[in-house]
């Protein structure tokens, strides 16, 4: 790896299913796709946990693929195994320190789609400190937000703004003192313009408009930055799941903040 250069991807796995037919993905298909699409840092979305646990299979084929430092969390029931929960984690080939969890509040809306009943999932992120070896503190959080249009919500709609607001009220405690890495699901086309209106600092979101990240050609996946240096690349690799694998290689120039220091307790806390 460049030194100066940090590959992070996002995926939503999909609770390591195909996105057509919900059956298991072959063993090995994971560490195939890393090993023909390399990361130093991966962000997973709709990681199945099993008792608390994830998904092992996964996990070995993360450290096979040379991921071995791990943190996740289980979020909320999973639609794809009455056995498991679906949650979110980081895999790094670097140590993963001082973990945090946030749960968003939920407004519990219900609908009809594609002929089920669906109730919203609990959404929310997981963060930990990335010891890269920059020497500026670096803080990656791997995230998924409500998929409020699958429930007729629209961008104006007041359950909308308040996750804006939530998530960039957390995030922006901070933002100011290091750099940070906001990776995940957003589930959300207008992610860009959120960020302008409710965070207090300025972002650089990787994907490019008009790059999808989704079998059905929306752009719901991205990788935002807190520092100016905008990514070396960009690239999009198709996967077994219904969200493609979105790499981004993230340049140290442009870093913010100095030295490691220590913030201020979140007034967002665990839940």
């Amino acid at each position: 790896m460049n030194s100066a250069t940090l590959r992070v991807g996002t995926w939503n796995i999909l609770g390591r299913r195909h996105d057509q037919q919900l059956s298991l993905a072959d063993e090995g298909a994971v560490q195939r796709t890393l090993r023909a699409n390399p990361v130093d840092v991966l962000c997973l979305q709709e990681v199945h946990f099993f008792d608390g646990h994830p998904d092992e299979q996964l996990c070995r084929e993360l450290r096979i693929a040379g991921l071995t430092h791990f943190v996740g969390s289980p979020l909320s029931p999973s639609h794809l195994d009455p056995r498991a929960e679906l949650g979110v984690c980081i895999a790094a080939r670097f140590p993963l320190r001082d973990q945090s969890v946030y749960r968003f509040a939920n407004p519990g809306l219900r609908a009809r789609v594609r002929g089920q009943d669906w109730f919203l999932h609990d959404k929310g992120l997981i963060g930990a400190d990335l010891e890269v070896g920059w020497g500026t503190r670096v803080r990656v959080y791997s995230l998924h937000l409500f998929p409020f249009f699958e429930f007729g919500v629209g961008d104006a709609d007041v359950h909308v703004s308040r996750m804006w607001r939530e998530l960039w009220q957390y995030v922006d405690q901070l933002s100011g003192s290091a750099g940070v890495i906001l990776a995940g699901d957003y589930n959300h086309t207008g992610r860009a313009g959120a960020a302008k209106e409710w965070s207090e600092h300025p972002w650089t979101f990787c994907v490019p408009q008009g790059m999808t990240t989704t079998r059905i050609g929306l752009s719901l996946d991205d990788i935002a930055i807190n520092w100016t240096a905008p990514p070396d690349f960009v690239t999009v690799r198709d996967t077994f799941s219904d969200h493609h694998l979105v790499i981004a290689g993230l340049p140290h120039a442009g870093l913010p903040g100095g030295r490691h220091r220590r913030v201020a307790q979140s007034k967002f806390p665990v839940r």
